[in-house]
């Protein structure tokens, strides 16, 4: 898909370019929800119209209560047809379609680091909570010990050890908007970080005039700053270069993705269809056993207690 759409800025190592990296995998996940509504409502392309046995026809002269009624069923069907994110099912029978199967775990996954990208977006610290549940048994299962240390940390702290006064601040203090537009909040530590490169950009335009008092009186005053910058590059118009061609190229690579994932049919049923380089026994959020991850979670309340964690 990569090479499809020839995303060359994406790296092996998301790491080496977040941005890069995210925003394919997010046009990648579009396409996966796409395709699997299209297979669920028999369509064979964008243009074409659902079957009317699922969506019946002259359904935009409905009244509006009702089409979103009928909206929520059809998309409830088609998450509980391809998303699995049951954990530590023992009764979950191996997979007889490893092409579908990988299909329905990058849908299942993705939808979880979507959901928790947009809940941060809306400053919406419940939401944030409940995608953190489901967060700590992906990082226990995929050997990421520190950050499943972090995430037991958190709950552990919010549920039984602050006060309901600092679990609310623990919960809705994470966030901040900057622009005072709906759906435009970000992590306070990134707006940290944002703050430090003006700093570091104003340190290195004081050339000759650096000096330990012009340093200090300029982090006293960073936030300002930034406000300032923000303001002008608003009121000039101000943007990145690639900024303009952003929505229209993404739409064509959407459109060539879909038309890829639609030949593959990786969301129809056939059994013994199998993949090289990878091959899922189980998903990810069933493969850990359960006496393991209660053995874990008790270990680390512990260390908590203890002052370890």
């Amino acid at each position: 898909m990569k090479n499809l759409i020839h995303r060359r800025n994406v790296k092996s190592k998301p790491k080496d370019d977040y941005n890069a990296c995210d925003d394919f995998f997010m046009l990648v996940l579009s396409a996966h929800i796409l395709t699997a509504a299209m297979e669920f409502l028999g369509m064979g392309s964008l243009d074409d119209d659902p079957n009317p046995d699922i969506i019946p026809e002259g359904v935009h002269g409905f009244e509006k209560d009702l089409k979103k009624d009928i909206l929520s069923s059809i998309t409830s069907l088609i998450v509980h047809s391809y998303v699995d994110l049951s954990v530590m099912d023992k009764k979950q029978p191996p997979a007889s379609d490893q092409r579908k199967a990988y299909a329905c775990e990058l849908l299942s996954l993705g939808l979880i680091y979507s959901e928790y990208s947009d809940a941060i977006r809306e400053g919406d610290g419940d939401r944030v909570l409940r995608c953190w549940k489901y967060l700590l048994v992906l990082f226990k299962a995929s050997g990421k010990k520190n950050y499943a240390c972090e995430t037991m940390a958190f709950l552990a702290r919010y549920q039984f050890v602050l006060s309901p006064r600092m679990g609310h601040q623990l919960l809705w203090s994470r966030f901040i908007n900057v622009h005072g537009k709906p759906g435009r909040n970000i992590p306070c530590d990134l707006h940290m970080e944002h703050l430090n490169r003006v700093l570091k950009n104003g340190v290195q335009n004081l050339s000759a005039n650096k000096t330990e008092k012009a340093i200090t009186r300029l982090g006293k005053c960073v936030g300002t700053v930034a406000q300032v910058l923000r303001t002008y590059d608003e009121e000039h118009n101000v943007g990145t270069k690639s900024s303009h061609h952003k929505a229209a190229s993404s739409d064509k690579d959407l459109q060539q993705l879909v038309t890829e994932l639609v030949v593959n049919t990786p969301f129809a049923e056939m059994k013994g269809r199998k993949l090289k380089r990878f091959k899922l026994k189980t998903t990810l959020m069933n493969s850990l056993k359960e006496d393991v991850m209660k053995t874990w979670m008790k270990d680390k309340w512990q260390a908590l207690l203890a002052g370890l964690l």
